[in-house]
């Protein structure tokens, strides 16, 4: 029925905009990762800085990858 399909329209909208939500706030995340990484001098701390940076790509990296497949099957 048509006003199913607007309604599942509408939470993939909403779903969608979560989604780019999250991405922007890991994305600054990730900023501010890479600010710190610049300046620091200490080689420990430097690595955990980029293993952060690694997860943080991989949880964005997954984000982006959920966003894609709802923004395909909304369009399809």
């Amino acid at each position: 029925p048509p006003k199913s399909r607007g309604r599942a329209d509408r939470d993939a909208q909403k779903k969608l905009k979560s989604l780019e939500r999250k991405i922007a706030k890991l994305d600054e995340e990730k900023k501010a990762l890479d600010a710190n990484l610049l300046s620091v001098t200490d080689a420990a701390e430097a690595i955990m800085l980029q293993e952060q940076l690694v997860t943080l790509g991989g949880l964005v990296a997954g984000l982006e990858e959920e966003w894609l497949m709802l923004y395909n099957e909304a369009e399809g």
